[in-house]
Formats: C-alpha cells, sequence, structure tokens
C-alpha cells in the first residue's frame, strides 16, 4: 500500500512539474520576443538542416522541413532548390542566430548569419511548432538595408 501511495506521489509530482516546463506564449519575455528555449531549439533544427546538407544528405535535411513544406516540395526538388540558389549551405557554414521573433502562437522567425571562410549570407526563416519541435516553413535569403547618399 505505502508503495502505491508512493507512486501515485510522484506521478502527481511528474505532472504538476511537466505543466511548468511546457514553453507557453505567456512565459515570453514581451511581445514578439522568443524564449531561450526558442531560440536553442530552433537553432537545432537550422543546424541539423545545415549540417545534412554539407554532408550531401538532402533527404535528411528535408526532413527538418515542416508538413507543409514536405507536402509541397519533394525530397529532390528541395536538392534543386538549395543547389540553384543556397549553395553555400552546403559548404558546412558557421551559424548565428541573430534574431527571433513570434508572429504567432506557432510561428517564429530566425534571421541567422551563414558565414564560411571569408562569404556571409543572411537568412530569414519562418518556423512552425509541430509535434513540440520548431520545423522550417520558409527559408529565404534576408533583404540587406538599401544605402542611400
Amino acid at each position: 500500500m505505502q508503495r502505491f501511495i508512493a507512486v501515485v506521489a510522484l506521478v502527481a509530482l511528474v505532472i504538476a512539474l511537466g505543466g511548468t516546463l511546457i514553453n507557453r506564449p505567456t512565459e515570453r519575455a514581451s511581445s514578439g520576443s522568443c524564449t531561450s528555449q526558442d531560440v536553442d531549439q530552433a537553432d537545432q533544427t537550422i543546424t541539423g538542416q545545415t549540417t545534412a546538407l554539407s554532408r550531401g544528405d538532402f533527404s535528411a535535411a528535408h526532413t527538418f522541413a515542416s508538413n507543409s513544406f514536405r507536402s509541397r516540395i519533394s525530397p529532390s526538388e528541395f536538392e534543386g532548390i538549395i543547389t540553384v540558389g543556397y549553395e553555400f549551405l552546403t559548404r558546412n557554414p558557421t551559424v548565428t542566430i541573430d534574431r527571433c521573433d513570434i508572429l504567432d502562437e506557432s510561428t517564429i522567425r530566425i534571421t541567422a548569419l551563414f558565414e564560411t571562410g571569408s562569404d556571409s549570407v543572411s537568412m530569414q526563416y519562418n518556423l512552425v511548432r509541430e509535434n513540440g519541435f520548431w520545423l522550417i516553413e520558409t527559408a529565404t535569403r534576408a533583404k540587406t538595408p538599401q544605402v542611400t547618399t
């Protein structure tokens, strides 16, 4: 009987603590700002995809995309997109997250800098929350501000 009570107490404790570990929009530092957990998870997704691309494993890289993206773009089409417009992602770049903004409860926008040798490219990603993970919905080169004199 004591063992049963201990198990019930342990389950209740796990349930209580589990609620505090879930990433909720109310835990955001301020409207528009991502939590450090959001940034870390998005960084893992982007870096994971870039690592797979650097190995030439386009199918593995494709799995870091959202369900919506994968339903529209096949792995072979994805390979074509990368090799034509985003080849720098295949050269094992260093990835630095510059900015993370919340667009809504299930979408964040990341601006990241990719550096390979003397080259650097800024990218903007929209990631969506699916099954507890941030997955890539869109990725484009970030617009650079125009300088006028």
